[in-house]
């Protein structure tokens, strides 16, 4: 039983010091670039996101998005495709027209995970890129993180 206890308050404490939030899921980019034409450098796999004011961390990179030079946005979430029309500006303003996605049955996790996807996106007003780092940001401070995914 006391070692039941010691575990039970060692989880806690790890638990707690686990703490991801949107500080985390967002950060400020270091030499932020608003060149539309850096979208065009992906695919980008999503890392994190902040909706909600809740922040979400993606695992895997099941979670893209790709831009093309004429105005499409899409990619995959981990069992559906999904596409619509951007615009993009030198200003960095950002905008996502309606975005349609397949149907495929997810798990509770992953579906969840796919409307923060495609929610961010479509409410996105901003664009930053960073290096590798692509960020799409709402008013209200929400977003989605994405990093370049490695060449293969």
């Amino acid at each position: 039983m006391r070692h039941l206890l010691l575990l039970l308050l060692a989880s806690g404490v790890l638990a707690a010091c686990d703490g991801f939030g949107p500080s985390d899921a967002i950060k400020d980019l270091a030499d932020p670039r608003t060149d539309p034409a850096l979208l065009l450098d992906g695919p980008w796999v999503a890392v994190s996101a902040v909706s909600d004011g809740d922040a979400f961390e993606f695992t895997a990179s099941d979670f893209t998005a790709g831009f093309s030079d004429d105005g499409y946005v899409g990619g995959r979430t981990s069992a559906n495709s999904y596409g619509g029309d951007y615009e993009a500006g030198a200003d960095g303003s950002f905008a996502a027209g309606d975005i349609v996605t397949t149907l495929v049955g997810e798990s509770a996790r992953a579906e969840r995970l796919s409307g923060v996807l495609l929610r961010e996106i479509s409410e996105a007003t901003t664009f930053e890129v960073d290096g590798p780092v692509l960020q799409l940001r709402a008013p209200n401070g929400d977003g989605l993180r994405f990093i370049r995914a490695a060449e293969e």
